[in-house]
């Protein structure tokens, strides 16, 4: 001992002073004396403290958090059905460097369902599986809940609902019009429908939207929410479509397909039943429309008169409009206002007759043909046989007389309404003579 003290100077060699060195001279040589080389091993023999600790020591714990329980196969065709992922925090003891080097990894938590036959709800340990150079001092929790089922997939219609402040109907429509949902066959017979419900709150509603990303949630047959935890949605959310819809009343406005080329409205008496019809549609384009027109009631002119004429006739509604009511036709009752007819002696003169051979030459028997027009009054007093054009078609017929060659009246003046030729007195035909020219 005393030469080690000596090496480090803390006492003079034996040979140098034969005089005992004191207790104060020993202190002081302890912390003067070749301070360099003792301040090395001081602090070598801490790092050899802390080699030793962090390498050798077996007793050092550290706990891993979250390590995902893993399920084995199971021979009966079963499967785990639970709600979300099953997590164990796992205490591992060993030599620090050893668990400081790992992580969650390297570890594994399984649960052995492969013996399990029937459905139900089981309690199964948890066996956590490691490096052989550590051991595990405790797993939280030790077990887990599971139910345990045949899964089967069911195609579930999606469906939507509203909540929130609106004066319009609404038709709501979903992307996707359906889902997949995955789970137990059992619970997978009481859904009914997935519903994403939008909830607008305190907004008012007043134009068409969508609105995207609604939660889904099943629903039973009862309309009761189903507890989802042991099946799987194809997908969790939905967009939906929401259209506003408005209600009308609106008069109906019969079409005619001549009428109207002929007579101005206001000479034109119409009784239409039922005269307004309600009508629903989107909002955008009920609020465009002042009337509902009727489908083109087909109209031979020469049936007017100041007696009323009936028809029957559905509605040309606008695309995405429809009737409320059941009733799809209605009755117009036409006739014309101020109503008279007159006869006219039309004069034949050369140039009614059409496609005549050049060397030929025709006449009607008489001279004229008598034509009735009708109409308003004051037009029917106003026409003059210069108003009326007759054309008589020659082509076929042969020289000398030719009974009965059918005509054709027309108002030929444009700046007459509101009147029409009937008839021709002889019901449309004509005695035409031809004769071939000297």
């Amino acid at each position: 001992m005393r030469k080690i003290l000596e090496r480090l100077g803390i006492i003079k060699p034996s040979d140098q002073s034969s005089e005992k060195t004191s207790f104060g001279t020993f202190l002081k040589n302890a912390f003067t004396k070749n301070l360099g080389a003792k301040l090395l091993c001081f602090f070598g023999a801490i790092f050899l403290w802390f080699y030793v600790m962090d390498n050798e020591s077996s007793i050092y714990e550290y706990t891993f958090k979250n390590i995902k329980i893993e399920y084995t196969e199971n021979n009966n065709g079963m499967s785990v059905l639970s709600s979300g992922d099953q997590t164990v925090d796992v205490t591992l003891s060993g030599k620090r460097s050893v668990i400081k080097a790992m992580n969650s990894s390297d570890i594994t938590a399984v649960a052995d369902i492969s013996s399990l036959s029937e459905a139900g709800y089981y309690n199964i340990d948890i066996i956590v599986r490691t490096s052989n150079e550590t051991s595990v001092e405790n797993t939280d929790p030790k077990s887990v809940n599971v139910y345990i089922d045949q899964s089967t997939k069911s195609n579930v219609k999606v469906k939507a609902a509203f909540k929130g402040n609106t004066g319009y109907e609404l038709e709501l429509s979903t992307y996707p019009e359906s889902i997949y949902v995955t789970g137990p066959s059992g619970e997978l017979a009481k859904i009914s429908h997935a519903r994403a419900t939008v909830n607008m709150g305190n907004q008012v509603l007043e134009k068409d939207t969508t609105v995207y990303g609604v939660d889904l949630v099943l629903y039973d047959r009862n309309g009761n929410e189903i507890d989802s935890g042991f099946m799987q949605m194809s997908q969790n959310t939905a967009d939906v479509d929401i259209e506003l819809y408005s209600v009308k009343s609106l008069p109906v406005d019969p079409k005619y397909d001549e009428v109207d080329h002929v007579f101005d409205d206001k000479y034109l008496n119409e009784r239409v039943l039922p005269d307004k019809v309600e009508v629903r549609g989107r909002k955008d384009i009920i609020e465009g429309l002042t009337s509902i027109p009727t489908s083109l009631i087909d109209v031979e002119i020469t049936d007017l008169s100041s007696k009323a004429t009936n028809f029957k006739t559905g509605f040309d509604l606008p695309d995405g409009v429809e009737l409320t009511q059941a009733r799809n036709e209605c009755e117009v009752a036409l006739s014309v206002v101020d109503y008279a007819e007159k006869d006219i002696l039309v004069p034949v003169t050369p140039g009614m007759f059409m496609n005549l051979p050049k060397d030929s030459s025709a006449y009607v028997e008489g001279g004229y043909i008598p034509v009735t027009v009708a109409g308003v009054q004051s037009s029917v007093n106003q026409i003059v046989p210069e108003d009326i054009i007759l054309l008589i078609e020659t082509s076929g017929l042969f020289v000398g007389k030719n009974k009965n060659v059918d005509a054709i009246a027309m108002i030929g003046n444009e700046h007459l309404s509101n009147v029409y030729v009937k008839e021709l007195t002889d019901g449309f035909l004509a005695n035409v003579i031809i004769e071939k020219n000297s």
